[in-house]
C-alpha cells in the first residue's frame, strides 16, 4: 500500500480480493492509513467479512455490478487499486481509475490487470525486508487488528490444503506443524 501505491489519507482505493488473505488484512491497513476503501469480495461471507473490517463500501464481485460501485463510491474515479484477484467487472473497473493513479498486484495474479493510458501499474514480489516489518508493525500495533483463519489444516492435509487455495474461502488458511 505505500511502497506501490503511495497510498495516502482521503484517497480512494479499491481492493478486489479484499476477503481473501492478503485483502483482507490491506483493507485494515488502508483504513488505518486514512483511505478510503472500496472492497470486493465474494459471497455472503467475504462481504460480511469486510464489512465488519471497516471498508467504507463493500461489493460482491460474482453477483453485484462492480462498475457502479466504483461509480458510487468516487463519481470523479478512483486514486488506486491492488488486485488480489481475478473477476467479473475487473477491466472496467480499472477504468475509472484516475490518470496519475496507480495498480498493484502480486506476480501470479492472471491474467493481468490491463491498466488504463495514464495510469501506473505494477506487478510486486511480497520480499520480507526488516524495514517492511517494522512498518507492518507499527501500523498493527497501533489499534486491535484481526487476522482471519479460513481453516487450519493438520500436517498430513498439506494437498488438500494447496487444493482449497483455489475455492473459496475466507482470510488466511493455516498449517499446523505441530
Amino acid at each position: 500500500l505505500e511502497d506501490q501505491l503511495r497510498l495516502g489519507k482521503g484517497q480512494s482505493l479499491i481492493i478486489f480480493g479484499a476477503s481473501g488473505g492478503i485483502g483482507h488484512i490491506a483493507v485494515q491497513l488502508a483504513k488505518r492509513m486514512g483511505a478510503r476503501v472500496l472492497a470486493v469480495a465474494s459471497r455472503k461471507d467475504g462481504v460480511e467479512l469486510v464489512r465488519r473490517l471497516g471498508a467504507d463500501a463493500v461489493v460482491d464481485g460474482r453477483k453485484d455490478d462492480v462498475v457502479k460501485a466504483v461509480t458510487d463510491f468516487a463519481p470523479d474515479g478512483l486514486d488506486a487499486a491492488l488486485v488480489l484477484a481475478n473477476g467479473p467487472g475487473l477491466d472496467d473497473a480499472l477504468k475509472r481509475i484516475e490518470k496519475g493513479g496507480r495498480i498493484a498486484y502480486p506476480r501470479g495474479v492472471e491474467p493481468e490487470p490491463k491498466a488504463p493510458q495514464g495510469v501506473k501499474s505494477v506487478a510486486y514480489d511480497g520480499e520480507p525486508s526488516a524495514e517492511a516489518f517494522d512498518r507492518l508493525n507499527r501500523w498493527i500495533g497501533d489499534a486491535p487488528f484481526h487476522v482471519e483463519l479460513g481453516r487450519v489444516y493438520r500436517l498430513e492435509e498439506v494437498a488438500q490444503a494447496h487444493r482449497d487455495v483455489d475455492k473459496h474461502h475466507l482470510g488466511k488458511l493455516a498449517l499446523r506443524i505441530h
